[in-house]
């Protein structure tokens, strides 16, 4: 099945391999169709020796030959991990095209088409930070006069309600709807 996709897809992607960007694509399918060829020709060779070795006559062929044919099933996912450059490839490549989509727009301004559009936009001036006025911009609510901060400096004022006290209280325990509560009652 993924033997007969990479077939369909060589002559997409082969014409688009005489762009540079695309070349790597071209070498990938390339890689990917060698290790899936070579793993079917493993497999093959697999099968054979398992099955000859279980149809033999002493137990040690038939367990050896089970072991044999229980490797084949293996096959495909040892021959991609033989050939790790299909995975360390394809992450440099990905890497490499992150790398150039971001240098692409960090010199998006020095390229042709940024000056030519710097060139078309007006020069406006940015404006300034605003003045900042005595009342920080705070509105006065509308009909009261402005009234004096008090003074700061010396003794701190008294208590505007009087000595404050603890209060006191002490825990309950209850049970409502969704099950036990625990509050506190004040005794004032």
């Amino acid at each position: 099945m993924v033997l007969t996709l990479l077939l369909v897809l060589v002559p997409v992607i082969v014409p688009l391999s005489v762009l540079p960007s695309m070349r790597r694509i071209a070498w990938k399918l390339l890689e990917t169709f060698l290790a899936v060829a070579v793993s079917k020709f493993v497999i093959v060779v697999t099968l054979v020796l398992g099955l000859d070795e279980v149809t033999g006559s002493s137990a040690t062929e038939i367990i050896a030959g089970a072991v044999t044919l229980l490797l084949a099933t293996c096959t495909p996912f040892l021959v991609l991990k033989v050939v790790p450059m299909l995975d360390q490839s394809a992450l440099h490549h990905f890497e490499g095209l992150k790398g150039r989509a971001a240098r692409t727009v960090a010199n998006a301004p020095s390229s042709p088409a940024g000056q030519l559009a710097g060139a078309l936009t007006p020069n406006v001036e940015p404006p300034g930070a605003p003045e900042r006025s005595e009342d920080l911009g705070l509105e006065t609510w509308p009909g009261v006069p402005e009234a004096p901060m008090p003074d700061v400096s010396g003794d701190p004022l008294p208590a505007p309600v009087g000595t404050p006290r603890l209060r006191g209280g002490h825990v309950t325990y209850g049970h409502d709807d969704t099950g036990p509560v625990v509050g506190w009652h004040f005794d004032e």
